[in-house]
């Protein structure tokens, strides 16, 4: 109204200081939370066998637990370390056969930490996947690599790889071997890929809580730890028991066994001596679909097999039997016990019948000729 005074309330102004302070601190937070940069790390000694040695490696530097780790070119036949190392991905894609192997004499245990690599451009150049934690690449062919958890002396400390991360194994080619018998050790969830084939050894710190899985390839199960802790999974490829010798895979505690669309190959030698599966406590085992390789190896047809041992339980559904005599029909029990029964032999009036059959068709076959 005209002649009353106005007034105007004092607006409050924030000082832009707070707000920078925030950002700022954003900015600090960011910046400490940004990971080391990944590197691909290439063996290039031409000479020396020492894997903690940094000028042995491109960039003059030993391998991170993100950079991936690539040898390919690798003149020595043997590899060796004296010390923990860390890597983050193992990619391997040299030809000929090379072991690596813990230095002799030493005082304690050695670690190859597998971090997981936070690239996967060498792994994928090599024919692997991002998920690998080990490539045995599609330059290796007929080679063999070997992680052996023990000097070429002996000695009664032990070469571990400990897994860091949940991934594959991934043997490339069909003609590769990756031998593996220094322990894997770590709670995650490993994957056989690729067509080669991977034979282990002791492996009784692995995946207590998770899944090793046989996806494709071939997978020798050489010891009796030697698939972990945890349960089991043969969702394709080819697991083996101790090759083509007789042995045995023990199963964690409460631990279950699954084919689901893979090949389990036995050797049964004897009503004595025959692969098995031996489970443990609650533990369970399922078959929906895949393959028992007998191999031909049968010995005795008369006899009975415990091949799935100790589980409380098992189903069986779409299982087929290969390579064994066809004058006997395999039978696996829901106890695990797999028995031969005799093919059925027709009777003498069926075989007179089928001759008879087989004449009148012979004659009906005269009569449109003439």
């Amino acid at each position: 109204m005209a002649g009353r005074p106005r007034f105007t309330l004092p607006m409050k102004i924030a000082s832009p200081a707070p707000a920078f302070r925030l950002f700022s601190g954003a900015v600090v937070l960011a910046a400490l939370a940004v990971p080391a940069s990944a590197e691909i790390r290439n063996w290039i000694a031409p000479s020396s066998i020492n894997l903690n040695g940094p000028s042995n490696w491109s960039g003059g530097a030993v391998p991170s637990l993100t950079d991936e780790v690539v040898f390919t070119n690798v003149p020595q036949s043997v590899l060796s370390t004296g010390n923990t190392l860390n890597w983050g991905r193992l990619v391997w894609n040299s030809t000929g056969n090379t072991t690596i192997r813990i230095s002799d004499n030493q005082s304690s245990n050695k670690v190859i930490n597998l971090g997981g690599a936070t690239d996967s451009t060498a792994a994928e150049a090599a024919g692997g996947t991002a998920n690998d934690l080990i490539v045995i690449g599609s330059g290796v062919g007929s080679g063999t690599l070997t992680i052996s958890n023990e000097g070429s002396s002996g000695t009664s400390n032990r070469l571990i790889v400990m897994v860091q991360k949940s991934g594959s194994i991934n043997v490339v080619n069909a003609d590769t071997v990756f031998v593996h018998t220094a322990e894997l050790r770590g709670d995650y969830a490993l994957t056989k890929t690729g067509l080669g084939t991977l034979t282990l050894g002791y492996n009784g710190g692995l995946g207590a809580s998770h899944t090793f899985t046989i996806a494709s390839g071939t997978v020798n199960a050489n010891h009796v730890q030697s698939l972990g802790a945890g349960n089991v999974l043969v969702s394709g490829g080819t697991l083996t028991i101790n090759e083509d010798a007789v042995g045995s895979v023990n199963m964690g505690v409460g631990k279950h066994f699954t084919l689901n669309g893979g090949t389990l190959q036995l050797t049964l030698s004897s009503d004595v001596a025959y692969d098995r599966i031996n489970g443990q406590g609650s533990g369970v085992f399922t078959i929906n679909g895949g393959i028992i390789d007998l191999g031909n190896s049968v010995a005795n047809y008369s006899v009975s097999y415990s091949v799935f041992n100790g589980f409380a339980s098992g189903s069986i559904n779409g299982l087929t039997f290969i390579n064994y005599d066809p004058a006997y029909i395999p039978q696996l029990s829901a106890d695990g016990v797999l028995s031969f029964t005799p093919a059925a032999i027709p009777e003498p009036s069926t075989y007179a019948a089928m001759a008879g059959a087989v004449g009148l068709v012979l004659a009906a076959l005269r009569r449109r000729r003439s």
